[in-house]
C-alpha cells in the first residue's frame, strides 16, 4: 500500500450538523529544569532547580555554598537553615513563613510565595527570596530560562551569554540561487530536527517538524539567545490547524528557514514546541454522552474490530483489550452539537456486533475528530467524536 492512496480523501460536498463526542484528557504537570548563573558562570549542579508557582526552587545545598553561606539542617524540625555573616534564614519544610535574624537579635517573619519543600531526598529553597536576603542581586531570564545572581558589586548585572539574536527568514528564492544552501535543504527539510550550515558570514538555521497527514501546519520561530560563548539557542513553535479548519489532504513538511550574522557562534541548538490551537469544543455546543443519553455500545455485543484501508483493504484486527478501550472512549466521552465538513480521509474501523449489525468509524482529515456511524439493537448510532488516541489510528500512514 503506498502512502499516496493512504491519503486519497472523498470529499463529500455538504455541511453536516451532528451529535459528536468530545474525549477529554488531562496531563500532569512537569518540573522543567532552571539554569543557575553565579557571578557570570553557569553553576554545575547534581539536580536542577525548577519552577513552581512561578517561583524558582533552588537546591540549597549547591546554590547557598557557591554563595559562601553555610546551610544547616534539622532533621527533627524539618529546619533548614542558612546563614552568612550577620543573617540567619530559617525555612521548616512545607511551610510558607521564614524566620530572618539579623545581627543576631532582629527577628522578622516574612511570608513565601512557595515554601522550601524536599523532592527525591533533596530539600530546595525559594531562590530569589534567599539570595537576596543575604545581600546577592538576582535577575531572571527567560529566554534561557536562568535565574542569574552576582555577588560582586562592580559585576554588570546582566548576564552577556544571554543576548538576544537578531534573524531574518530566508525565502524560496534565495535558496534556489545558492547551490550549497539548496542541496543542504533538499536534504534536511523532510526529517525533523534543527539544522545548521555556515555560509560566508551567515549562520543558516532550519526548523523542521517533519511529515504531517495534512496541509494546515505551520512552523514559528519565537527567538535566538546566544547560550554561551559559541552557542546560539533556537526557540522555535509548530502551530497545528485547529479542528475547525478545512485543510489540504496531501502530505506536508512544515519548516522555517533563518539566518542570522555568524559572528563566533559555532553550534545551534534547539526545541520545537506543539502548539495546538482550539482542542476544545465551545462549551454552549456540547452534549451528553452515549453512557448519559442510554446509547451506549454494549462492548459484549461486539464480535470483532478491524481497521481498513479507504479500498477497504484490511490492515489489522484489534485485541479485545483496544477494541474496549476504543469502546470507552465513545461511551464515556460528551457529543458535541455544532457543524462540521464531512470528509473521508485515511483508514476506517469497523465493528461487527453479534447482532448481525455494523459501527463505522472514519475520519475527514483531522486527527482530533472520528466519525461514528451505524446502528446497535436497531437504533441509529452516529456522530463526530472529538478523540485524538482513534483519530491518530485512522490517519496513521506507517500500516
Amino acid at each position: 500500500m503506498t502512502k499516496l492512496k493512504k491519503i486519497i480523501a472523498i470529499a463529500v460536498f455538504c455541511t453536516v450538523v451532528a451529535t459528536s463526542i468530545v474525549w477529554g484528557m488531562m496531563g500532569n504537570s512537569q518540573k522543567k529544569g532552571v539554569t543557575i548563573i553565579l557571578n557570570g558562570k553557569e553553576l554545575k549542579l547534581d539536580v536542577e532547580p525548577f519552577i513552581e508557582n512561578d517561583r524558582t526552587l533552588i537546591p540549597v545545598r549547591g546554590v547557598m555554598e557557591g554563595l559562601g553561606a553555610v546551610v544547616g539542617w534539622n532533621a527533627k524540625d524539618r529546619v533548614v537553615t542558612v546563614d552568612k555573616e550577620d543573617i540567619s534564614i530559617k525555612l521548616t519544610i512545607g511551610s510558607d513563613v521564614a524566620v530572618v535574624t539579623r545581627e543576631g537579635v532582629k527577628e522578622e517573619k516574612i511570608k513565601l510565595d512557595v515554601p522550601a519543600m524536599i523532592v527525591n531526598d533533596r530539600t530546595f529553597i525559594p531562590g530569589r527570596f534567599v539570595t537576596e536576603t543575604i545581600g546577592a542581586d538576582v535577575n531572571w531570564k527567560p529566554e534561557i530560562r536562568a535565574m542569574v545572581i552576582n555577588t560582586k558589586k562592580d559585576a554588570e548585572p546582566e548576564y552577556e551569554s544571554g543576548q538576544i539574536i537578531e534573524y531574518e527568514i530566508v525565502n524560496a528564492k534565495e535558496i534556489s540561487e545558492n547551490e550549497t544552501l539548496s542541496k543542504w535543504y533538499e536534504n534536511n527539510y523532510k526529517e525533523k530536527g534543527i539544522y545548521s550550515i555556515a555560509d560566508g558570514e551567515w549562520m543558516y538555521v532550519l526548523v523542521a517538524a517533519g511529515e504531517k497527514n495534512t496541509g494546515g501546519y505551520n512552523v514559528e520561530v519565537d527567538s535566538v539567545v546566544k547560550t554561551s560563548s559559541d552557542t546560539a539557542y533556537v526557540y522555535a513553535r509548530l502551530i497545528s490547524p485547529d479542528m475547525y479548519s478545512i485543510v489540504t489532504m496531501a502530505f506536508t513538511y512544515p519548516n522555517v528557514l533563518i539566518k542570522f550574522n555568524k559572528n563566533d557562534i559555532v553550534l545551534v541548538e534547539g526545541e520545537i514546541v506543539d502548539n495546538k490551537y482550539n482542542k476544545e469544543p465551545i462549551k454552549d455546543e456540547t452534549g451528553e454522552s452515549l453512557i448519559e443519553m442510554g446509547k451506549a455500545i454494549p462492548v459484549e455485543l461486539v464480535k470483532e474490530m478491524k481497521l481498513y484501508t479507504l479500498f477497504d483493504e484490511e490492515i489489522k484486527t484489534f485485541t479485545k483489550e483496544e477494541t474496549e478501550k476504543i469502546i470507552d472512549i465513545l461511551n464515556s466521552s460528551k457529543t458535541y452539537t455544532g457543524a462540521y465538513i464531512a470528509m473521508l480521509a485515511g483508514n476506517n474501523i469497523k465493528m461487527k456486533l453479534n447482532t448481525g449489525e455494523m459501527l463505522t468509524l472514519t475520519s475527514y482529515g483531522n486527527e482530533e475528530h472520528v466519525i461514528l456511524s451505524g446502528e446497535v439493537n436497531g437504533e441509529y448510532v452516529g456522530g463526530c467524536i472529538i478523540a485524538p488516541e482513534v483519530g491518530k489510528i485512522l490517519l496513521d500512514v506507517s500500516y
